[in-house]
């Protein structure tokens, strides 16, 4: 398992040390790994539609709560299981920066 983010190195390594990821965290300042799996960016009208406002009350009410920002607000995210063969066995592009 990795995970790739939009980051530098440096906000990379504080990410890893500061959730205690057992695994590497990478940066992606160029965010040619968003482009590689069509990870579009959300446009400024949609950071203020119902449901993303919604989803981020059930969020905080769950008891999580936004952390620091690193690179575009507005990046999309994505999960992804990728087998040792390169083949996407699972996708998640997320609906909500």
């Amino acid at each position: 398992m990795v995970a790739i983010g939009q980051g530098t190195p440096a906000e990379a390594a504080w990410f890893r040390q500061q959730f205690k990821l057992p695994f590497p965290v990478f940066a992606d300042p160029e965010r040619r790994a968003y482009r590689a799996f069509d990870l579009g960016g959300a446009r400024p009208t949609d950071l203020v539609k119902p449901d993303l406002l919604l989803a981020a009350a059930r969020t905080v009410a769950s008891g999580i709560t936004p952390g620091r920002t690193m690179g575009d607000r507005r990046q999309l995210p994505g999960t992804f299981l990728i087998d040792r063969h390169g083949i996407i066995r699972w996708a998640k592009p997320a609906r909500h920066a």
